[in-house]
């Protein structure tokens, strides 16, 4: 499928998913693993934030993605909300770290919302704001 792709110049980003949705490649590790392994141009990973905190994933592993991370989302651990607001959470850890290995070209929020037209523009802010405090570029 790489070959395929690579024809058009986009990629293929693999995504990490929680261990209660489905039975492979449940860590960003074993995602960033299977990228390498597959060694191909157009095979990239995704990061999901909520599926990252969900499995309890060390921050450290963040950085096993660098060259590899092509895509984010980002939803609250919360009842998978748009993140708003920080309340205890590790964002700011996780996006630290994030920035570390560069972010990816694109970030989008996946997440449910009872108010979508207030809560995407919240959480658009509230994702430029720690974009911002964490760019190092």
């Amino acid at each position: 499928m790489g070959d395929i792709v690579q024809k058009y110049g986009i990629y293929i980003a693999t995504e990490h998913l929680n261990k209660a949705e489905s039975n492979i490649i449940n860590t960003f590790e074993e995602n960033v693993k299977f990228a390498k392994d597959v060694n191909h141009d157009s095979i990239k990973c995704l990061i999901d934030y909520y599926h990252f905190s969900v499995g309890n994933e060390s921050l450290n592993s963040i950085k096993t993605g660098v060259g590899y991370i092509k895509h984010a989302h980002f939803a609250s651990t919360l009842e998978r909300r748009i993140a708003i607001y920080e309340s205890g959470s590790e964002y700011g850890k996780f996006f630290n770290n994030l920035s570390l290995c560069g972010f990816p070209d694109r970030i989008s929020i996946e997440a449910y919302s009872n108010d979508i037209k207030s809560d995407a523009e919240k959480g658009y802010n509230f994702l430029n704001r720690l974009l911002s405090a964490y760019d190092k570029s």
